[in-house]
């Protein structure tokens, strides 16, 4: 790694800044205080954010999560994650007319077999949308987009994992600056979106 060009160019921008980076990431992951509770914080700070914690179906199951949220359409939902997440854009599949009720938002989806249990838990609870970090463009996927062509409402918004969890991080400079770190300015800065959208020329 110390041979490696990127790597040697970020360490000297760290320098040149007096910056030290501490990551403290899977901290918040592996849970923080709410109301006396132990949660996942990337995910109660994703609910947060979002507006989303009076929808929430199981609090005491900070990951993966399931909401019942006021009906909504693809667009308003794209809307929704877009402006809250400070995206480019987002990628969809599934049916574009599909009326979203029942969210939810998975474990990693890598083709695995257990992505089985994924399209069973779908199927069997009529969730209705999907909000992915890791996604690889079979078994999840084509089943959603399978069935949204059948006229089921099913439709996945694939985010990506650092978009998605990024929100999390903002509300936890929050959580620092509240619990923790009271003397100090704890501030936010969004990398920005992971992902630049290159489209078709409208005609």
């Amino acid at each position: 790694m110390i041979e490696n060009t990127a790597f040697q160019k970020k360490e000297a921008l760290l320098k040149k800044y007096n910056i030290c980076v501490w990551r403290n990431h899977d901290h918040i992951h592996a849970g923080i205080l709410i109301d006396d509770k132990r949660i996942d914080g990337i995910f109660y700070g994703l609910s947060k954010m979002l507006g989303w914690n009076d929808y929430w179906v199981d609090p005491e199951t900070s990951f993966p999560q399931a909401y019942v949220v006021p009906e909504m359409s693809v667009a308003d939902m794209a809307e929704l994650l877009i402006q809250k997440f400070r995206l480019n854009g987002v990628r969809f599949i599934g049916n574009p007319n599909c009326k979203i009720k029942k969210v939810y938002v998975p474990m990693h989806i890598l083709g695995h077999a257990s992505d089985n249990d994924a399209i069973k838990k779908i199927n069997d609870e009529n969730i209705n949308c999907l909000i992915t970090l890791e996604m690889v463009d079979f078994t999840v996927c084509e089943y959603m987009r399978d069935a949204g062509m059948l006229g089921e409402d099913r439709c996945i918004f694939a985010l990506g994992h650092f978009n998605t969890e990024e929100i999390g991080m903002e509300f936890y400079a929050e959580y620092l600056q509240e619990h923790v770190i009271k003397t100090l300015p704890v501030r936010f800065l969004q990398s920005g979106d992971a992902y630049t959208y290159i489209s078709k020329p409208q005609r």
